[in-house]
């Protein structure tokens, strides 16, 4: 295949990321906009795949370091008291099939989670609390730790992150995280 034609496909899976992704977080706040609801959430055929996926494309769409209108509706649907981020979250844990009991997370935790570097930045930048508690993993830092998420549990700990993990192992594989971080820098 020539290089002009996979560029060609590799820009379309870039947009399609990008518009996947945006159309998702609409939905999101389309649904949570709306006064009332005649249906369940059952009846919206597009509710569970936009509330766990938009994340995957806008992932995709970060890794790539598009500028997308796609950051400002990241921004709007991750503001922790929003009617969009308080349903979608809901959304988001029902269909994770831990068996333990935990307190819903922030923002900042879920964009930790998933590995949103530029959201976590973001965030960060609004001065919200880096140590809140909540989610399966207890906190953004544990999250980002657990998910191998190397960019962001470095801005997490420059950012003061508090390092006081509750297991050895999971204190081990954030050193070690931290430690490639490091290391990739000292190289260039």
């Amino acid at each position: 295949m020539s290089a002009q034609v996979k560029n060609m496909f590799d820009i379309n899976e870039q947009l399609a990321d990008d518009m996947i992704a945006q159309a998702c977080i609409i939905y999101i706040m389309h649904v949570a906009d709306r006064k009332e609801m005649k249906y369940g959430f059952e009846e919206l055929h597009l509710w569970d795949y936009a509330c766990q996926y938009w994340l995957v494309h806008a992932r995709c769409i970060e890794e790539k370091q598009q500028a997308s209108p796609l950051e400002s509706l990241t921004k709007k649907i991750l503001m922790d008291s929003s009617n969009s981020f308080l349903l979608w979250r809901r959304q988001y844990e029902s269909n994770q099939t831990w068996g333990n009991e935990w307190r819903i997370g922030t923002a900042l935790y879920y964009a930790a989670e998933n590995g949103l570097e530029k959201t976590v930045e973001n965030i960060l930048m609004e001065k919200r609390d880096v140590n809140a508690q909540g989610g399966r993993y207890g906190n953004a830092l544990q999250a980002a730790v657990q998910k191998g998420n190397k960019a962001v549990v470095k801005l997490l700990v420059e950012n003061g992150a508090d390092m006081g993990m509750h297991s050895r192992q999971l204190c081990r594989k954030a050193m070690k995280l931290l430690s490639s971080c490091w290391l990739k820098m000292v190289q260039m």
